[in-house]
C-alpha cells in the first residue's frame, strides 16, 4: 500500500531572505507589487536529488526558499508531498528519521514546483494554460540534467544550490518541541 503524506505550512506575511542572492521563480500570483508564491515540493525527488549523502537533510524549507527567491516573492504556503519509507535490513531507522522530519515540519511554522520528474510536465502545462497570471518556474534538485519536458513549461529554471542547503537547516532542537535532528543527518 502506498501512502502519501502532505505537509502544508502556513507562512507568515514577512519572510527574511537571510542575505542570500535569489532568482525570481515559482508559481506566483501578483498582489500589490509582490508575487504571492506557492511552493510544491516532491519530497522523494528533493531528498534523492539534493540532500541524500549530504549533512543538509534537516532542511528548513521556509528559510531555503526565502534564500532562493527574490525579496518580492511573498511565500504564502509550502506543500511537501512524499511517500512513507520502509525500514531496510541495513537501515532499520529510515522510517523513524523520516517520521521525525515530518513531525518537525508540521510543528515548525512554515505553493513553486521542486522536482526533476517529467511526470509533472502535464500539470505544469495545465497551470500555465489555465492560470495565465501564474508564472510557472522550476527548481531541480541534484546534478542530473534538467528534464526537457518540465523545462518547456517553465518560465525559468533554477538548480538547488549546496550553499543554500547549508544555510537553511531547521533549528536543532525544534523550538517548543522535543524534536531533535536524527543522528547522522
Amino acid at each position: 500500500m502506498l501512502c502519501f503524506w502532505i505537509v502544508n505550512f502556513v507562512i507568515p506575511p514577512k519572510v527574511s531572505t537571510l542575505g542570500c542572492e535569489a532568482p525570481s521563480w515559482g508559481f506566483c500570483f501578483f498582489a500589490e507589487g509582490r508575487l504571492r508564491t506557492y511552493i510544491y515540493i516532491d519530497g522523494f525527488n528533493c531528498y534523492y536529488g539534493a540532500v541524500k549523502g549530504t549533512p543538509f537533510k534537516w532542511l528548513d524549507f521556509k528559510a531555503f526558499f526565502a534564500c532562493l527567491l527574490k525579496s518580492n516573492n511573498q511565500i504564502v504556503s509550502i506543500k511537501y508531498f512524499t511517500a512513507l519509507v520502509s525500514a531496510t535490513p541495513d537501515d532499520p531507522d529510515k522510517p523513524i528519521r523520516q517520521e521525525t522530519f515530518i513531525r518537525a515540519l508540521k510543528s515548525y511554522i512554515l505553493e513553486v514546483v521542486v522536482s526533476n520528474d517529467s511526470d509533472l510536465a502535464e500539470a505544469m502545462r495545465l497551470v500555465k494554460e489555465h492560470h495565465s497570471r501564474k508564472l510557472p518556474g522550476l527548481v531541480t534538485p541534484g546534478v542530473r540534467k534538467t528534464s526537457k519536458q518540465l523545462q518547456q513549461h517553465a518560465d525559468f529554471v533554477r538548480k538547488v544550490r549546496r550553499g543554500a542547503l547549508a544555510k537553511t537547516q531547521l533549528p536543532n532542537p525544534i523550538p517548543g518541541a522535543t524534536i531533535h535532528k536524527p543522528p547522522g543527518w
